[in-house]
């Protein structure tokens, strides 16, 4: 192999090395998670309010990521909620209300997160809320 061979190798292998897959940017991240009540009535529909503060320095925030866990282990994954209002805001709250009717007596939890345009998503915060009978 010629010097220039070995050379343009070299080159293009640094190159490489510095490319990743990962998008640019920095995602979310997400704290002080208030959700109210921790009690709720089984097999009735309950009013559940939360909130949670960010901080984005991309200022990107879209959607917001529920999943439940159900006393029984199988999870439920809720769709995408979109926080388009947060977008161009590098720090701030979301409020949430949802209406939920637990289908037993037990331990839910609750899993909230936030993804962002690029894909990014924050750390993920997570509260309980016990069912009892009705």
């Amino acid at each position: 192999m010629s010097r220039l061979t070995w050379a343009i190798a070299l080159l293009l292998s640094s190159l490489t090395l510095g490319c990743t897959d990962e998008p640019d940017g920095t995602p979310p991240s997400i704290s002080n998670l208030q959700f109210a009540p921790t009690t709720l009535l089984a097999e009735s529909y309950n009013p559940v309010t939360a909130s949670l503060t960010f901080v984005d320095p991309d200022a990107d925030v879209l959607d917001l990521g529920v999943e439940i866990e159900l006393p029984d282990g199988s999870h439920q994954v809720l769709p995408l909620t979109d926080v388009r209002n947060s977008a161009g805001t590098s720090e701030g709250t979301i409020q949430i209300s949802l209406s939920i009717a637990p289908p037993a007596v037990g331990t839910y939890r609750f899993e909230l997160w936030l993804e962002d345009a690029i894909g990014h998503e924050s750390n993920h915060l997570e509260a309980t809320a016990e069912a009892v009978p009705f």
